[in-house]
């Protein structure tokens, strides 16, 4: 009879620790994909800022050509 209880034990804290692990993957690997999202939306309002100094350059005789 104990070595059932003790097997029946076992097999609880294994499962419970095999969730728990697998809890810990899965929110490791959902913070990792939030942090690269975060990250191609800053490079993509980085882009935006740039090109809009870009634009608002050229369009203002800012582009380099002193010689107008």
């Amino acid at each position: 009879m104990t070595s059932i209880l003790m097997a029946t034990a076992i097999a609880v804290v294994g499962t419970l620790l095999d969730s728990g692990l697998m809890a810990l993957v899965t929110a490791r690997i959902e913070r990792r994909k939030n942090e690269a999202l975060e990250g191609q939306q800053v490079r993509q309002r980085l882009r935006k800022t740039a090109l809009r100094f870009a634009n608002y350059g050229s369009n203002n005789g800012l582009s380099g050509n002193w010689h107008n």
